[in-house]
């Protein structure tokens, strides 16, 4: 019994076991025999040998996968897009605006789920949230001193130009 193709699906990965547990069970214990026979490494031989003498056949079976972690549900989604639209600070950050990190925090503290920050941008994008890059501004900004500029200044300038 030889197995060659170069992907296994999972269950002739378990059937491959089996046939390594029907070795085992013949009393025949040569691992190099062995992973000739069925076509892999010698060291998965050794390491199926092992678990066989611990748990026996048991042991090899295929196992389930839980998948997916936690998954937010539409009402949490909700909750948490109706606190990313009240502002960062009325959440407790400071400075009015969200990064993935801080969108990480509420949804772990809303959800109790947690997502890598890498993966928030995708959700937040889906929901409809574009990136925003706060506006630099200077420290000692003075917004009376500009609108000043822009209404007595700037026409001056632009009339002597022409």
């Amino acid at each position: 019994m030889s197995w060659n193709p170069k992907k296994l699906t999972k269950s002739q990965l378990e059937e491959r076991r089996f046939a390594a547990c029907d070795f085992f069970e013949n009393g025949i214990t040569n691992c190099t025999y062995i992973s000739e026979q069925l076509g892999c490494s010698l060291s998965i031989t050794y390491d199926w040998y092992n678990i066989f003498k611990e748990h026996g056949r048991e042991g090899l079976k295929q196992k389930q996968h839980k998948g997916p972690g936690k998954i937010i549900t539409p009402e949490q989604i909700t909750k948490i897009k109706e606190t990313i639209l009240k502002g960062a600070e009325t959440y407790g950050f400071t400075g009015n605006y969200w990064t993935s990190k801080r969108v990480v925090i509420v949804i772990r503290d809303l959800t109790n789920v947690s997502y890598h920050f890498n993966h928030v941008s995708k959700l937040m994008h889906g929901w409809n949230f574009s990136y925003q890059k706060p506006e630099k501004r200077h420290i000692k900004r003075n917004e009376k001193t500009i609108a000043d500029w822009l209404t007595e200044t700037l026409p001056d300038l632009k009339k002597t130009k022409s």
